[in-house]
């Protein structure tokens, strides 16, 4: 049985983008010591593949996540005419999966 996790991370960057907009910089906040990114542009990175090659996903147009038993699909990019991309990422169990999610929404948060 596939456990289907609905529109979370893109909920979460829309209410971070309500949220970046009444926020005001402090005297305190520099560029190395503040999260990079905004609700816009959030880069999350993936695993890397087999062959060491490094991909970052923008949380900010993902669409949905589908959690399975061995994998996290996440669905991002799509238009009006289905057009479109899927990132696999293989997890050991549902549970592994679940741990994933929660380093996703930990950086959408980050990006407000």
């Amino acid at each position: 049985m596939k456990l289907f996790v609905s529109v979370l991370t893109l909920s979460l960057a829309v209410a971070a983008h309500a949220d970046c907009c009444n926020a005001q910089p402090t005297s305190s906040s520099s560029p190395s010591s503040s999260p990079q990114g905004s609700p816009a542009f959030c880069l999350y990175e993936l695993p890397a593949d087999d062959n060491g090659k490094r991909k970052w996903i923008n949380l900010g147009i993902v669409q949905y996540i589908d959690l399975g038993r061995s994998d996290l699909r996440i669905y991002y990019g799509g238009g009006n005419f289905g057009g479109g991309y899927e990132e696999k990422i293989p997890v050991a169990n549902a549970a592994d999966g679940l741990l994933q999610l929660d380093r996703m929404r930990q950086m959408a948060a980050a990006c407000r």
